[in-house]
Order: structure tokens, then sequence, then C-alpha cells
């Protein structure tokens, strides 16, 4: 190593780099502040500049990669202003698109990060640091060399290295026989330590230099970094044939022969000078040599094409081909959805959770699949649904069109990159056991972006990596009432920003409701209108609505809330005050599992003014379903005395026992207490809200029942249902009793926020 340690040091003096203590004060310490907000350090991307900067990136690649990252972009969430997703440059590409060594420095660096998982890379080159500066007390660290990678890695993603690799991957598939996986983009790290030296070397000075690798793995690498990149020539020799990269003279050649039978293939890395004398040899460390780790991934556009080709000897040897694959699990998918369909029955045939249609299904199919034709489902015969779901990669890319059905922007997902690692694929989720939840679809696309589980995921309205964000619905909502949110995700280029500070996540604090004490009191459930009543179906008429936000941050996240505020005057002497603290993730929850109803033909639609003639079996009321939970026990309550007949009601025995009455017992009860209260009430299964006009109050009555009601003590409401503007509030009661099943008071009772 000290003869690498020589020409490492004999290299520096070639290329001068920009020294930062030259800068002014003040623009260094702005430099500073705004590498670190974006997620880099600016001292370790020095480091990397004085190594990887010391190469000349070839004139015409160095015009395509900076036309294709130099620009960026803003994407605005109406949900908070001051969070936006930013995608292309920071100031990582920004400082180094003017200064040479840094522009050679992160051009090199994102082709490797494409090929290889970022913290296996970011650990290689602390080692490579170490071993090359041992005696250097300032070394770049770990946590330091992992957030200018991923700086990097998100700033670049706009460049297209996918196609390179693949273009290269193809020719050396046809011409010498390889087969497409990843050991032909993961460098082992004897490779990787011996090129960041002989790479300047052989560029500097050709005709004194040639770099000879024996080793079968990284070859596309290899050839994108030395060839593409920095314009050298490279020979790959396999057995009796060999091929170039490049013209003229090889500046590297990599020998792949090896004679089955004959042991382990030699495995080194050696710069040699013009007399064929070796200048530094590198091996490796084991048999084998350590391998960094790959990192697979393709763009969505073609990622069924990239994943059986990579599996095409098992796919072979179940006798299918690209058109047979793409055709079964097509069907699959297919089959999936038209199973749930048939399984709905009528009130859950309303809730949230989605079904994709067919339509969703072929155009997320044909973007997995854009070469093979397939025009409908009917087109589709001889598929076998349980071999799809019994091989884990089929059924990989099925949970991936269920779940790209549910993006709202589907058309502009072409470029988003695909996880295609070994682990991923055999972690699906349920979607394909016909989970077909919104939560569960949100879950796995941050999964595949991502390529790993993140705890932070469960509490996130936004997940980002490599330069994408998986988007809620929530945190893009323009309007403030609960019945403009949508169910749909988002998929965008950029990353979350925040006056140029950068984080992956940004996730909810906790959700409250105030007053959580005494609810009973402060605001009690009130029935304001029974059968055969006129009543407003409006809030409180003085009361007064209004919202913000506060923001937060973590190290991987923003957090937000936002502050709903209720003021209502009771009378000169008393008014009341609630709030809700909800993040956009409770928000989403609480959408996705709120019911709905389907719209109604009349062309009637309630305003806040207008009163409601109340319809048998329902009742209107003000105040907080959660006070149900804690009834106050008086004998005149209507809820009380229906689910606590008097002659039970203050029998504590019996209240605990009452689920296991018998028939004949039930019947007594039932008679006592239709004895006991008017019909108009025995009978009441509806309970709307009348909250018509303010968002506020819809809102705290959703996470009310939802995100609040301790299990054991809430009443037994079977749903409660958020009505939107397509449908009236009578035609919402009807629908509801027309479709409420068993006449069971424990479990029949339904709310409507109206």
């Amino acid at each position: 190593m000290d003869s690498q340690f020589s020409l490492s040091v004999e290299l520096s003096k070639i290329v001068p780099l920009v020294p930062i203590v030259n800068i002014a004060s003040r623009s260094l310490l702005g430099l500073v502040r705004s590498f670190k907000k974006s997620g880099s350090d600016i001292v370790t991307e020095h480091d990397l500049a004085s190594i990887f900067g010391r190469s000349r990136i070839d004139d015409a690649f160095s015009r395509t990669f900076r036309n294709a990252v130099r620009t960026s972009s803003v994407h605005k969430l109406a949900g908070v202003a001051e969070v936006v997703l930013e995608a292309g440059a920071g100031p990582t590409v920004r400082n180094a698109v003017d200064k040479v060594p840094f522009f050679s420095m992160v051009v090199q660096l994102s082709a490797l990060i494409w090929g290889h998982e970022i913290k296996s890379l970011a650990q290689s080159l602390v080692q490579t640091f170490t071993k090359y500066h041992a005696n250097d007390l300032e070394l770049p660290t770990y946590a330091d060399m992992l957030g200018t990678m991923r700086c990097i890695r998100e700033q670049t993603c706009g460049f297209p290295w996918e196609s390179k690799f693949r273009a290269v991957e193809t020719v050396l598939v046809a011409d010498l026989g390889f087969t497409f996986c990843t050991d032909l983009r993961t460098i082992p790290e004897y490779i990787l330590e011996g090129l960041v030296d002989a790479l300047p070397a052989v560029q500097h000075w050709p005709e004194e230099h040639f770099i000879a690798i024996q080793s079968t793995r990284g070859l596309s690498t290899v050839i994108i970094w030395a060839h593409d990149l920095l314009g050298l020539t490279v020979e790959i020799i396999c057995d009796d044939k060999s091929l170039k990269f490049g013209n003229g003279r090889p500046n590297a050649s990599i020998n792949c022969s090896w004679t089955p039978g004959s042991g382990p293939m030699p495995l080194r890395f050696a710069l040699l000078d013009r007399t064929k004398d070796i200048k530094f040899l590198s091996v490796p460390s084991t048999a084998i040599g350590n391998t960094l780790w790959p990192s697979n991934r393709h763009p969505m556009y073609g990622f069924g094409h990239r994943l059986f080709h990579i599996n095409a000897n098992h796919f072979t040897k179940i006798h299918l081909s690209p058109e047979t694959f793409a055709a079964h699990i097509t069907f699959t998918a297919l089959s999936c959805a038209l199973d749930t369909k048939t399984r709905s029955d009528p009130v859950t045939s309303c809730l949230v959770d989605p079904v994709p249609s067919e339509a969703r299904i072929l155009a997320a199919s044909k973007l997995i699949f854009p070469h093979i034709s397939i025009e409908s489902g009917a087109s589709l015969t001889d598929c076998d649904v349980p071999l799809v779901l019994r091989e884990p990669r089929m059924a990989y890319i099925v949970d991936i069109i269920l779940a790209f059905c549910m993006v709202k922007n589907l058309g502009d997902c072409h470029d988003v990159p695909i996880s295609l690692d070994h682990d991923v694929q055999f972690r699906s989720p349920s979607i394909t056991s016909r989970n077909f939840t919104y939560r569960a679809y949100f879950e796995f696309l941050s999964l595949i972006i991502l390529g790993y589980d993140d705890p932070a995921v469960a509490s996130a309205s936004v997940v980002s990596a490599w330069g994408w964000s998986v988007v809620l619905h929530s945190i893009g909502l323009t309007g403030r009432d609960p019945d403009s949110l949508g169910s749909e995700v988002a998929i965008v280029n950029g990353v979350p920003s925040r006056n140029g500070e950068r984080k992956s996540f940004i996730t909810d604090a906790q959700s409250i409701i105030l007053p959580t004490d005494n609810v009973n009191e402060r605001w009690p459930y009130k029935i304001t209108g029974r059968s055969g009543d006129t009543v407003s179906i409006a809030s409180f008429p003085n009361g007064v609505s209004n919202f913000s936000y506060m923001i937060g941050v973590d190290e991987n996240a923003f957090i937000v809330r936002k502050d709903m505020h209720f003021h209502v005057e009771k009378n000169r002497h008393e008014s009341e005050d609630l709030r809700l603290e909800l993040g956009f993730r409770g928000m989403q929850e609480i959408y996705w599992r709120s019911s709905f109803l389907p719209p109604c033909e009349c062309l009637n639609r309630s305003l806040p003014g207008q009163k409601l003639v109340v319809p048998s079996k329902t009742w209107v009321f003000q105040g907080s379903p959660r006070s149900l939970s804690n009834p106050v026990g008086r004998e005149d309550d209507p809820w009380e005395l229906q689910t606590n007949p008097p002659a039970i009601q203050h029998n504590l025995y019996a209240k605990m026992t009452r689920a296991m009455t018998t028939p004949e017992q039930a019947a007594e009860d039932r008679q006592r207490r239709n004895e006991a209260l008017p019909a108009r009430d025995s009978e009441c299964r509806v309970h709307v809200s009348s909250t018509v006009g303010d968002s506020t109050l819809r809102w705290m009555m959703l996470a009310d029942f939802y995100l609040h009601r301790p299990k054991a003590r809430q009443p037994r409401f079977k749903a409660w249902f958020l009505r939107k503007d397509d449908c009236c509030v009578e035609c919402a009661i009807k629908y509801l009793k027309d479709n409420i099943k068993g006449d069971n008071i424990e479990f029949a009772h339904v709310g409507l926020i109206a």
C-alpha cells in the first residue's frame, strides 16, 4: 500500500483544487449553512473532491450530465405552505457545476451510488480514507459521508443512469454470454480502492500506465466509470472472446476467463507501468473478495421486463416467456380486484377502501410491460392465478400494479425507481391476499421506493427517497373541509424542503382533541331534534373557526401539525373553546376509516341555514358522541334509556352480564324499554350531527369518533358516515335507514356527519 500512497501524493499535484479557505468569510458561512441544511457536509465534499476530483470527466458526457441535473423545480404542498417538494440541483450540485474537481466528484459518485447500496458504499469510502490518511485526525465520519452521498443521490436522480447500465449489460450478455444479475454492477472493495487512484494515473499518463483486473464482478460499473465518464478504452476478455469499449489501445483490461474445476478464480487489481511491471497491487482479503451491497432498482417503465430478465433461468424452467409472464401477472391483478368486488355488501361497498378498475389495472400493467399489448381482461385466457401467487417475484409485480392503480398521477410515474432487492420482493404485503386498503397501498409504495422498512412510515404523510416522494392527498389539500379530501396518493419528483433544508419524511405530531376531560359537561351529546321536528342542521350560529400550523424538525423529518380552533359564545357570560391538534397522516387515517355515501340524484344541496324535517328513526344532535361513553345517568336521557332500560339501569352486575342474557330476558328488557320511551326515541337508529357549513366541527366530529373513543366504553355505532356535497341530508338518512342490517340496539346505530 506504500506505493499506492506515493502515487496518491503524486496525483494530488496534478489538479489544483479550489481551496475553501480562500472564500470570503461571510460567503463561506452561508455556503456551510446551505450544505448542512441540505444534509451534506462541505468538508466531506472537499475531502471527496481531493480524491475523485483528480480525474477529468469526458467533455461530451459532461455536457449531457450538466443538462440533466443543473435545473431545479419546486412542487408546492397546499396543506402547509412552508414545506415544499424540491427536485433537482441543490447546494452540492450548484457548487459543483463550475468547479471542475467538485463536478468530477459528483459525477463519479452519482454513478457509483446508482449501482450500489449507499450505506455500504459510504462505509467503504470511509475505510479508503482511513487507509490512505491514517495519520490525519480529521477524517470524514461515516455519518457525514452517508449524508453527503444521500444529497448527491437526491440531487442527481434526474440523470438516467439505468439506461447507461442497461446498454452496457445488454452488450455483455449478447456478445460474451453473461446473464443479467447484480454481479455485473457491484464492485468488490479491492477494485474500488484500486480504481480511485489508478484511473486518474492512467488518464493523465496513458502511455505510462495500464490497469489489469482479474474478476467477473462489477464489469458494467468499471466500463461506465472508465469509458463513459473518463473517456478511457476498456477491454473485456472472456475465454476466447474479447470485447472493447472505446477506440485505440486499451487503457484497462478485465480478464474474466476461468476454467471450471480449476479452483477459485485468482482475483486481483494491478496498475502496471509501460514495462509491465506492477506499480501497485490490490488483492481481496478473502477468496471471493468483499463486495459492496447492490442497489437493485429500475424505473417503473419496463420494470416487469427487467425483473423477468434477471430471473430468466427460473421463469424459463416453469415455461414462461416474457409475453405469458406479463399475461399471468395482469390477469391475477384483475382477478384479485374482481374477487373483492363480488364479496362487497351494500354498506361496505360505500367504504373508502378501494377496488381498482380494469382500466387502471391495464394502464399500470402497460407501464410495467410497455412492449406487450394487453387490450382487455377478456383477451387473457389460460392464466394460472395460483402459480402467480405462489411465486414471490410474480406476486411482487401484482402488488406493484395494484398499488400504482391508486396513484392519482400514474402517467407521471415512468421514471420512479422501484426496488428490485431480493428482501423487498420476498416481503410483499398482503395486497394479493385481498387486503385492499389505501393504508396498505401507501405503505407498500413507501417500501418499494425506500427499499427497506422504516418506522417513520407509520406516522408519515410524505415518504421520500431517490429524489421522489410518495404523498398523501391530505397534505396537498386545498380546501379545509374533510369532504374535499381524497383517498388517492401521488408520487412526485422532489424531496421535502423548507428554506433549503431537506428531509426524507413529513410526519405527524401527536393528535389531541381538547377538551379531553369533563366532556359530558363541556361538550355533551344533546338531542336537538326528533322524528317529526323541524330543526336546523347548521353548527352553532355564533361559532368561529380558525386554524394554524406548527412545524418541527428532527434528524430525518419535518414534524407538522394542524391546529384547528372552534370558539362559541353560549351566552353573555359563558363561552366554549374546542381545539383539535391533528397531523396530515392523522387526517388521512380518519378519512380512510370513514364511511361514505353514494351520490344522490336529486338536485337539493344542504346549506348551513337549511331546515330539516327529521325523518323517523332519526335524532339530530349537537356535542360530542364521546360523552355517550360516560352517560350521565339521567333517567330522561333517551340514549341512556335506550341502552339501559329502567329495570337494569342501576344494576351494575346486570350491566356487566347483559351480553349473556337469555332470549327471554332480552325480550323482556326490550319491552320495558319500549314502555319507558316514546316510539320515536325507542326506534332511533340514525344520529345526525348539526355541523353543516363548519369544516372545523366536522373534523372534530370525525376525530372524536375515530381517534379518542376507548374501545371498551364506546357506544355501539356500526359506523360513522361523512356526508359529501354530492348527497343531500335527506337522501343520506334514507340510504342509511335502508341499509342498516338488523335491529339490535347495541350494534345497529350509525352516525351521519351532516
